[in-house]
């Protein structure tokens, strides 16, 4: 009938739902795979609120973020357990009119053991890239004042 059908098992308290999807020419995409993909993929950009001086972190809910300052941050270690491989990046953006300070948790790993200090200029847009290492080791690069 040119379609696959495909059933997917829930948790024991939540029934099994059938899935029927349309016709393919090729496989559909797993995680035991090595996928090959047509299309660009992107993640949603995530943005962080700094408050009492902390921006939390939910890192398994996206791979970007983005944070305009407000005040004098710490980007705290992630809430969620952090999973080896994942990576991404963040997008800063400086206060309009008066520069932020970012400090870091101690989850946080840079070249040479040194915190990279954001650029200090009013609007300054900063770009941290992460990768996960393992839980609890978090590797940052900076490139800084974009323009």
């Amino acid at each position: 009938n040119g379609t696959n059908t495909v059933t997917l098992i829930g948790p024991a308290a939540t029934a099994d739902v059938t899935v029927t999807l349309p016709a393919s020419t090729g496989s559909l995409a797993t995680t035991a795979a090595n996928n090959v993909w047509a299309g660009s993929q992107k993640a949603t950009v995530t943005a962080l609120t700094s408050t009492s001086n902390v921006m939390a972190i939910a890192i398994l809910t996206s791979n970007d973020f983005s944070h305009t300052f407000t005040e004098n941050t710490t980007l705290s270690n992630p809430s969620d357990t952090a999973v080896a491989g994942q990576s991404g990046s963040i997008y800063l953006t400086q206060h309009a009119s008066s520069p932020k300070t970012l400090a870091f948790g101690s989850e946080y790993d840079f070249a040479g053991g040194t915190a990279p200090t954001v650029t200090a200029t009013n609007s300054a847009r900063d770009r941290l890239d992460y990768v996960v290492r393992a839980d609890g080791k978090i590797e940052i690069t900076s490139v800084l004042n974009l323009s």
